[in-house]
């Protein structure tokens, strides 16, 4: 009873509100402790935990306050857009010019939330006809009793007869710190790489003599998230996307004109033909007294309802010790490292990882035929019947991004690759193979196949996916999916995989 007046009084006070009966001083929505009101040309919106204030006239970003802190905790730059997004491979924040159309409101009680929108016409500056622009939303969200801000956008192309390529959304929180700069330091939990790696606890100044930082694709390669904190005062922020690992996206940490922006680079890419709607991810900004690990508490928290590990994951996996062999680094291939598995099962592995056995190894030619620099067929059946004897686990291998373009399967089976506009095959950006088609049904059936073949033929206990991380959209206009998902779904081929190696064991 309780919780149905509750959401009675909700729907009341949001009905009044819409029809005018209890604005103050210019108020003109409330939910709970959010409020949304404009004065003297300044759009405020705000809960008990945070403020943000917008210009009326333009729809900018002016302030975010909260924490109980003074002062504003960004600083926009009028050379970096809040939000951009790319068409036709050109940014729209370089050379086209946005008409500011005004801004709404959406009140979702069964959401616990208002979303206020600013809408733009944005065009290049040559073209002045309506029905040649491109609709952009930008959309903020506040939550009840919450310091959590979501932001996100949508574009529609008003175009009537062009078709556009569509790439990549980027928000930027722009100089952003809490406090004293000096105070404040930077958390980017992520793989160890030189070009890339930050410090735990890096001072938020140290930046300043950086070269902008293009952390790794999220969620499949990094994390994705970026902490500020404040020791001193014991405040966080912390702020991530949400893309339901459909797609991927890249943070990005740079200083410009002496602030740092924390930027996301949410990575949807398709065609717009007239009339069609592309909605980003969600940029998720948490606002907290606490410090940098009460602030990753909340991420985890995310990451534990939104990426759910699988369900029958066997036990043994929590105790693997797992060792990676090369096959070419043993003299005598296959046979060698069988002999040897006494010694590393006694030494404390129980599991082995055994890099490419296949012809053409990272770069593939043929993953059914076995490199004869290494040995047979039967030698490596006898390496993996021996780990099993000594109740080890055996993991094969697997390269996903592409084959060699000498392979024979480009050409008896150019249906498994990504294409381009004129129907060629594409090469992947980074290893320059003949890039799959992730998103494939064929591709999909194929390497169900190969690992149906590869557990009935060695009995292995399972695979290591090499190359699984965003390798750009494929812009094959009859391809019957979006453009991003040919290089986003990893995921994918290894739930087919998997599907057929629970098939037999």
């Amino acid at each position: 009873m309780t919780r149905f007046l509750t959401g009675f009084f909700k729907v009341f006070v949001i009905l009044i509100t819409l029809l005018g009966c209890t604005r103050k001083n210019n108020e003109v929505a409330v939910l709970d402790d959010i409020s949304l009101r404009y004065d003297n040309e300044v759009i405020t919106f705000s809960n008990s935990k945070v403020k943000l204030t917008f210009s009326e006239t333009n729809g900018k970003w002016l302030s975010l306050h909260g924490l109980n802190l003074k002062g504003n905790l960004i600083n926009p730059d009028e050379s970096i857009p809040e939000v951009n997004f790319k068409l036709n491979n050109h940014w729209a924040g370089t050379g086209w010019k946005q008409e500011y159309k005004g801004y709404s409101y959406d009140i979702s009680p069964q959401e616990d939330e208002i979303q206020l929108n600013f809408h733009y016409a944005v065009m290049p500056s040559h073209v002045d006809r309506k029905d040649e622009s491109i609709t952009l939303t930008k959309k903020f969200s506040l939550f009840p009793n919450k310091g959590r801000v979501e932001r996100s956008a949508s574009i529609i192309n008003n175009h009537a007869d062009r078709l556009h390529t569509f790439e990549d959304f980027l928000f930027n929180l722009p100089g952003f710190a809490i406090g004293q700069t000096d105070e404040c330091v930077i958390d980017a939990p992520g793989p160890w790489f030189p070009n890339s790696y930050v410090k735990p606890g890096t001072p938020y100044n140290d930046f300043k003599h950086k070269t902008p930082l293009h952390a790794h694709s999220a969620p499949d390669a990094g994390f994705g998230v970026i902490t500020i904190s404040n020791p001193k005062a014991n405040v966080a922020m912390v702020t991530w996307m949400d893309t339901n690992g459909e797609v991927n996206y890249s943070p990005q940490i740079q200083f410009s004109n002496s602030q740092l922006h924390l930027m996301f680079n949410n990575h949807r890419a398709d065609f717009m033909k007239a009339g069609q709607k592309i909605d980003s991810d969600v940029q998720r900004i948490e606002l907290i007294e606490g410090d940098v690990d009460d602030a990753l508490q909340l991420y985890k928290k995310f990451c534990s309802k939104t990426y759910v590990p699988d369900a029958p994951t066997p036990d043994w996996v929590k105790t693997m010790v797992l060792l990676e062999v090369y096959p070419k680094y043993y003299s005598r291939g296959f046979r060698e490292i069988t002999e040897r598995l006494p010694f590393y099962k006694n030494i404390g592995f129980n599991a082995l990882y055994l890099m490419p056995h296949w012809q053409g190894g990272y770069s593939p030619l043929d993953f059914y035929t076995v490199n004869p620099d290494y040995g047979t067929k039967a030698d490596l059946k006898g390496l993996v019947d021996k780990a099993h004897q000594l109740g080890m686990k055996v993991f094969f291998d697997m390269v996903i991004h592409g084959f060699n373009e000498r392979s024979p399967i480009v050409k008896s089976n150019p249906e498994l690759f990504v294409h381009d506009s004129l129907g060629n095959i594409s090469r992947h950006r980074t290893w320059k193979s003949m890039s799959a088609n992730w998103a494939s049904p064929d591709y999909l059936e194929y390497m169900g196949e190969l690992a149906l073949y590869d557990i009935k033929e060695f009995n292995i206990d399972g695979y290591r996916l090499d190359a699984a991380s965003y390798k750009g959209p494929g812009w094959d206009k009859n391809a019957g999916h979006p453009a991003y998902k040919s290089g986003t779904n990893a995921v994918g081929v290894m739930q087919r995989m998997l599907q057929s190696l629970r098939s037999v064991n």
